[in-house]
């Protein structure tokens, strides 16, 4: 079977993503996914299925908050055959994965050129890690499988 997604992977300090996060904390609740912005300025840019990640994390008792500026930003829209999917990190990279897995595969199972990123970090590691995927639907649900598989694993 040909591979039909593309996975890269790479460490980030901690300080970038605690900057991302701005005044949230991971503190008490590693389980929590936080949905950030695509871009951060003179606006935060919320990608437009955020939301819908959102309210489909809450359905599935996931803990989830959008971080952004409630009093300057704006949606971000595509309007083209890719889409993106939302910008997340979650200390539990089986919650991240599982409530992708479910939101690609109720929303966008049909697509053919789907994005996303996330970090992650191991328990016991110290340094966090961007994952992006991109590939039809069916290769990014592989893709997150095998990541969640080598998670659970130790890999």
């Amino acid at each position: 079977m040909e591979k039909n997604y593309i996975t890269k992977n790479k460490v980030i300090k901690e300080d970038d993503v605690k900057k991302m996060l701005k005044s949230q904390s991971f503190d008490g609740n590693t389980e929590m996914v936080y949905i950030l912005p695509e871009v951060t300025g003179e606006k935060d840019l919320i990608n437009e299925y955020s939301p819908n990640l959102y309210k489909v994390a809450k359905a599935n008792n996931i803990p989830c908050t959008i971080i952004y500026n409630e009093n300057d930003y704006e949606y971000l829209s595509l309007r083209d055959s890719e889409i993106l999917l939302p910008f997340i990190i979650s200390l539990s990279a089986g919650a991240c994965y599982d409530l992708l897995k479910y939101f690609i595969t109720r929303f966008f199972i049909e697509k053919k050129d789907l994005k996303m990123r996330l970090i992650t970090k191991k328990e016991k590691e110290t340094e966090y890690r961007e994952i992006e995927m991109e590939g039809d639907a069916e290769g990014v649900i592989k893709a997150l499988e095998i990541l969640k598989e080598s998670e659970n694993n130790g890999v």
